[in-house]
């Protein structure tokens, strides 16, 4: 068995042969549940059988893929930030086909942190802060959706502020931006 990989691409070389087999199985696999919907590009759990593309699963796809096709990932965080209620909230999931979101009426969920934490990981990955800066345009309303539900306030989150970790609530948009400070990069 012969596998290509095209040198733009991520390549995992290791000692051992089954390592590189799996590495390289894994793109398969990935390749595999990418689609392009009337929507754009994008991904789901259940290629073939539903067109909904959940944004949890959807953040952690981008962590894997922003190593093996970053324009992918970035079509998925940008329909993301694009479908971002007007709380910050991201949408629990959104059809690929005609773009409804659902978020099953709850308040928070853990798809608007994932998705801070995927676009975080994109930049890191691609050093584009012309993308960064766009897209902070979006997560802005996110942090306090994220950060000020009950569930933050009675288990006091944990929140970066400036560089220094401390204990509390996070609802104040006096608090420095989470994307603000990536890879020891201040975003002007």
């Amino acid at each position: 068995m012969s596998v290509v990989v095209r040198s733009t691409l991520l390549q995992v070389l290791t000692p051992e042969h089954q390592v590189n087999l799996g590495a390289a199985w894994s793109k398969v696999n990935m390749r595999r549940v990418m689609a392009r919907y009337p929507t754009g590009s994008a991904f789901t759990n259940e290629p073939g059988v539903s067109s909904n593309v959940v944004a949890r699963d959807a953040a952690w796809f981008t962590i894997g893929c922003d190593h093996f096709m970053p324009v992918f990932s970035r079509a998925l965080l940008d329909m993301l930030a694009s479908l971002q209620y007007p709380s910050g909230k991201i949408p629990e999931y959104y059809n690929a086909l005609d773009r409804k979101v659902e978020d099953y009426g709850l308040n928070i969920n853990d798809d608007t942190p994932l998705f801070m934490h995927a676009v975080n990981h994109h930049f890191r990955s691609t050093g584009d802060l012309d993308w960064l800066r766009r897209i902070c345009d979006f997560p802005e309303p996110a942090i306090p959706a994220a950060c000020s539900s009950p569930c933050s306030a009675n288990h006091g989150a944990s929140t970066v502020d400036g560089g220094a970790h401390r204990r509390g609530r996070a609802g104040s948009r006096q608090q420095a931006h989470p994307l603000a400070d990536l890879g020891g990069r201040r975003i002007p």
